[in-house]
């Protein structure tokens, strides 16, 4: 595993160390960044852009009794938080 075992016996740090060569880690880093975009390209190819949600469009929020209407309200400070309003009442919900 490229590795010198782990003993008892007393032993130079410097042997402890394992043996790696720096272009064979810089080989394995270009070719992994190179996987990853080439993944994304994929992956982006179908996706697109969601709609902004503007005040006053129909949603549906997900309750214990199952999935209900509701209506946007407006949004918050916190990323990915949202007010809604839903029910008869018109209750808001976070």
């Amino acid at each position: 595993m490229g590795r010198r075992a782990k003993t008892l016996v007393p032993i130079a740090k410097g042997l402890r160390k394992p043996d790696s060569v720096p272009d064979r880690t810089e080989k394995v880093a270009s070719k992994l960044l190179e996987y990853r975009h080439t993944q994304k390209y994929y992956y982006d190819q179908h996706t697109r852009a969601k709609d902004d949600i503007k005040p006053g469009d129909p949603i549906r929020i997900q309750t214990p009794e199952g999935w209900k209407p509701a209506e946007y309200s407006r949004g918050t400070e916190y990323p990915r938080s949202h007010i809604v309003r839903a029910g008869n009442s018109g209750r808001e919900y976070r």
